[in-house]
């Protein structure tokens, strides 16, 4: 398969080299199939693209295609051929950055890109793109210091996320929790059970958790759900069937949480997909 050279790259400002790393683009897209890739792409830079709605798969050279799914994150290094695409339709947002800092965020395990794809991971870029989306407007110095800031932030969730071969006991009581949640996310889990059930106190999961997960219990709790009724929504549920598939017994409360973890009403969001359709 031919490999294709990106060269699309924003100058950073002179504050933004001695920083070392900058942000080079963000944006958002809605998909239908495309077929399958005539050649792969190596980006130049470092991305993060989160898949919001819909499904798709993922082609890197050397390894098998990878499916993709609504809350999936696809983790892009510089030298890593790669084509995406959707299977049959999906919304995205991605973050692109670059700098020459950025070899020892991937040492030092800030930024971690042996894992191609981030289950649920979709939340932390998103949360990054908004507040991207107001700082990129901005010139000054300041501007640029948070930019780091906030691709910083962004890139140790995923990382976390992501777990890592360095993680101590902590992170896997921690990893261990989060994948138990994820398996009952439909069922009321409050901290307490939860630290009875892994032998911990309460504070003791708190602390680890926002540690490891870079979330409370019962923030992440919403993430999942959240997440699985986008994938509810996408499929033409109502918000009200939505709402009872992932644990919510309020319909008003769950739409509440919905604008809060998905920055759009979840009505919004069932319009949007319904369009795509």
């Amino acid at each position: 398969m031919k490999i294709f050279h990106e060269t699309r790259f924003r100058i950073p400002s002179a504050m933004e080299n001695r920083l070392g790393v900058w942000v080079d683009r963000i944006g958002s897209d809605s998909r239908r199939e495309d077929p399958a890739p005539r050649r792969l792409r190596i980006l130049g830079q470092y991305a993060a693209v989160a898949i919001e709605t819909g499904s798709g798969r993922l082609f890197m050279q050397g390894k098998a295609v990878m499916s993709l799914r609504a809350g999936d994150v696809i983790m892009l290094s510089p030298r890593q051929p790669a084509a995406y695409h959707a299977s049959p339709v999906w919304t995205s947002r991605w973050v692109v950055w670059n700098g020459a800092e950025m070899s020892l965020w991937e040492k030092s395990g800030l930024a971690c890109f042996k894992h191609p794809v981030i289950h649920g991971g979709d939340a932390v870029v998103t949360r990054a793109f908004r507040r991207l989306d107001e700082l990129l407007r901005l010139e000054d110095g300041t501007a640029a210091v948070e930019r780091k800031s906030v691709l910083m932030e962004m890139a140790l969730g995923l990382s976390r996320l992501a777990g890592g071969k360095n993680a101590g006991r902590g992170d896997d009581l921690a990893a261990r929790v989060a994948a138990f949640m994820e398996e009952r996310f439909q069922e009321q889990l409050s901290v307490e059970n939860l630290a009875r059930r892994f032998h911990a106190s309460s504070s003791q999961l708190r602390r680890l958790f926002k540690a490891r997960i870079g979330w409370t219990p019962n923030e992440y709790a919403n993430v999942i759900r959240v997440t699985k009724a986008k994938e509810l929504l996408s499929q033409g549920m109502t918000i009200k069937e939505a709402a009872a598939q992932t644990g919510f017994d309020d319909c008003f409360y769950f739409m509440r949480v919905f604008k809060r973890v998905a920055g759009v009403t979840a009505g919004c969001f069932r319009r949007h997909v319904r369009g795509m359709a």
